[in-house]
């Protein structure tokens, strides 16, 4: 059976040779440089990543002007806090007041339930 298994290796081998992709950075035939810079017989990758922004502050610049966007949205953060939040007290009187007035439909309309209800019960014992 090992005999075999050989013999279908090699007539596999002597069969076409498989194409291999054009496209691939690993063949030695592909005519299009891979990606990154290529200096002689080594190849230097491109970098990954964010670019930094501001490339010609320090550090420490960086870093001063990071805080300082973190403070201006940390205020506007806050503001729109302020805002939201009279917003939401504006709904909570408009709220309030709608409540109160239902409430005060709910007792005169019990009010006139019970007066209804006494007189109807006088016009039953009349009759």
């Amino acid at each position: 059976a090992a005999q075999d298994d050989s013999e279908d290796a090699s007539d596999r081998e002597d069969d076409e040779p498989a194409s291999e992709p054009k496209n691939d950075p690993r063949s030695a035939n592909n005519s299009k440089p891979p990606s990154g810079l290529v200096t002689g017989e080594q190849r230097i990758p491109k970098k990954r990543g964010r670019k930094p922004k501001n490339p010609h502050l320090t550090e420490e610049e960086r870093k001063e002007q990071r805080k300082a966007q973190n403070r201006e949205s940390a205020k506007k953060s806050r503001q729109r806090k302020k805002v939201m939040s009279a917003d939401y007290e504006g709904k909570m009187d408009v709220l309030r007041r709608e409540n109160d007035n239902l409430h005060e439909q709910i007792q005169a309309l019990n009010h006139r339930l019970s007066f209804l209800q006494q007189v109807l019960t006088v016009s039953i014992k009349k009759n």
